[in-house]
């Protein structure tokens, strides 16, 4: 693999070797000075980094149409006009029409984002509606076990207090 001195790439980039210095250093590629060495693949890291940063996707939308176009018309003509004393008078009119075009597929795409938000909000607010229910479910099923564990426990002490309230049956003394 051939390495390159950075002035030497600079040099056949035709670019400063500040501004590809600096390049370097925001595509995170660990270059101290002018001298340092270059490998390949560091040429590779820098240029996808440069194509990103200048809004070229992955995809390889180098030389695409752009996403909006912008016409701007601008038209001139003249309008003659009659003065009161039987001159005419000369009007420059201009006329400016500015029309922008954007593509569907672009229009498309921030559409099925859109949806895809929406459709994610929805899921979400269904999710914390069952959730919610079954909170309030489990609540209800532990209300009602506490009612019968009371309801138990007074039955309890009402089959107590009838016991201890009942006499005794005296039992006859056994002498033996």
């Amino acid at each position: 693999v051939a390495e390159v001195t950075v002035s030497q790439f600079a040099d056949v980039l035709k670019v400063p070797v500040e501004t590809l210095l600096s390049q370097l250093e925001n595509a995170g590629i660990k270059v101290t000075g002018s001298e340092d060495k270059i490998s390949e693949d560091a040429k590779l890291l820098l240029l996808t980094y440069l194509r990103k940063s200048h809004g070229e996707n992955d995809g390889g939308r180098a030389g695409a149409a752009p996403e909006k176009i912008t016409l701007k018309r601008k038209s001139q003509s003249e309008i003659k006009l009659s003065g009161s004393q039987g001159r005419s008078r000369t009007v420059n009119v201009e006329i400016r029409k500015k029309r922008t075009y954007v593509q569907r597929d672009v229009l498309e795409a921030d559409a099925i984002k859109k949806q895809e938000a929406l459709d994610k909000e929805i899921r979400e607010k269904e999710n914390t509606e069952i959730e919610k229910k079954k909170n309030d479910e489990l609540e209800i099923k532990k209300e009602e076990l506490e009612q019968k564990k009371k309801i138990a426990a007074a039955e309890k002490e009402k089959i107590e207090d009838l016991e201890k309230s009942k006499p005794k049956p005296k039992q006859p003394l056994k002498t033996e």
